[in-house]
């Protein structure tokens, strides 16, 4: 009986020794291989993603949640999609906001212990009990 598959990556005969089916498509063995990273893959473990066979790892970096403890511990040994490194450019004409400083009326009206010197929000201090005179 003669065996018709063809290889999805090097579009060769395969034989059925080195035969490897997933993601709906025939692969030989050594052509079996993650689009990323080019790991070899094992049957089983291999993700799929529009047609494209990747590893774990790669599957999830490129394709998995993001944010904190969004992804794989191992994450980092693969490539990224984003240059986290990447200059911000502003528009020209574009100023960057700033937090304005804080405002010396609401300096003024701070209250403190005249005792013992500790901020006070009511009428009495928290740290020495003492009543505060305006």
């Amino acid at each position: 009986m003669e065996n018709d598959a063809i290889c999805s990556v090097c579009e060769k005969q395969i034989y059925s020794s080195d035969l490897r089916r997933a993601i709906g498509k025939s692969f030989h063995r050594w052509c079996f291989r993650c689009t990323q990273c080019n790991t070899s893959l094992t049957l089983g473990r291999e993700r799929a993603h529009e047609g494209k066979a990747y590893c774990v790892r790669c599957h999830q970096s490129l394709f998995g949640a993001t944010g904190f403890r969004g992804a794989a511990s191992s994450i980092d040994t693969h490539a990224r999609r984003d240059d986290v490194n990447k200059k911000v450019v502003t528009a020209e004409g574009d100023v960057p906001k700033t937090i304005p400083p804080a405002s010396t009326a609401s300096a003024s009206k701070a209250k403190f212990c005249s005792s013992c010197g500790a901020p006070v929000a009511g009428n009495f201090c928290g740290s020495c009990g003492m009543k505060v005179v305006a």
